[in-house]
């Protein structure tokens, strides 16, 4: 409800619920505030809008700079996909975490250069190393992890920054996504956010930082599973989460984040482990130094 009184505020709850059952979205549309009323005066709704009121809101919405111009891409998307499609909360999103300066994270070979240096390292590398025999079977089965990965982090960032939403081949991994409180019922503070560590050669990206309804700051790492014993199986990420944690207290020391979360997603439902801060920043270290070791470090 907070992020939909940033753009429009309609006067009561009755007046609120109205509008959800008009146009048949769980959010408001993102377009400017004119544009919205005239289209439901249009509509023959002259009387339901008298309770609009404009409120102030910063022009970058997510999307298209030109608000009218993203409206209608939204309208027509939805209308394009049928009932495939439909709109995650719209709100003007902005990572609150600045960037780190001179940290570039280069998609195409994932690796992570800082200050014009490459990092060898990357926070997954660290927490989850793999024996040769792993590794084989790991890259034998990319053509089916790798898609599924990508296209439920991509709903994910979505649900959390705002965005058209559509079903794809994983609907059955997505669609259980949107009844997970921890991310419709939170604000995004980072998404996507690179990290490093300089002086131990490590870059690595955490999926998101929220700000629960209660307030408390949770950090969270998502994993795709493709079966659901693999959901009952996965063991939380506390050691990947632990290496983010400490990278955001050494760049962001005034960040106090009280809880991690792994989220699982797999086929028909999802599965939600939190974990303490301090034993996520344990096995963080335990890692680090057995990864030390086997890479002969010293």
């Amino acid at each position: 409800m907070r992020g939909k009184k940033r753009f429009l505020s309609l006067g009561s709850r009755r007046g609120f619920l109205f509008w959800r059952r008009l146009s048949g979205l769980s959010c408001l549309p993102l377009q400017p505030f004119d544009t919205l009323v005239k289209d439901l005066v249009n509509k023959g709704f002259a009387g339901q809008v008298r309770g609009l009121k404009r409120v102030d809101a910063p022009k970058d919405f997510v999307g298209d700079a030109d608000g009218d111009a993203l409206g209608a891409g939204v309208r027509h998307e939805l209308k394009k996909r049928g009932n495939g499609a439909k709109l995650a909360r719209l709100r003007p999103f902005r990572n609150l975490l600045a960037p780190i300066p001179d940290l570039s994270f280069f998609e195409g070979i994932h690796r992570y250069q800082y200050k014009g240096r490459w990092l060898p390292f990357s926070v997954s590398k660290v927490a989850s190393p793999a024996s040769p025999e792993a590794e084989r079977r790991f890259q034998e089965t990319r053509h089916i992890w790798e898609p599924r990965g990508n296209a439920v982090h991509t709903y994910c960032e979505t649900l959390l920054k705002g965005g058209i939403l559509w079903k794809d081949e994983f609907k059955d991994w997505t669609d259980e996504l949107d009844d997970c409180w921890l991310l419709t019922e939170s604000e995004a503070v980072a998404v996507e956010y690179r990290l490093c560590d300089a002086k131990k050669g490590i870059g690595g990206s955490f999926d998101f930082l929220v700000r629960t309804s209660n307030g408390k700051l949770a950090l969270g790492d998502l994993k795709t599973v493709g079966s659901d014993k693999a959901i009952s199986q996965r063991q939380p990420a506390k050691a990947q989460l632990g290496g983010y944690l400490a990278m955001l207290i050494d760049h962001h020391p005034g960040l106090t984040v009280d809880a991690c979360y792994t989220l699982v997603s797999g086929p028909g439902r999802y599965r939600l482990i939190k974990s303490e801060p301090d034993e996520c920043l344990m096995a963080w270290v335990d890692a680090w130094d057995f990864f030390k070791l086997d890479q002969g470090l010293f």
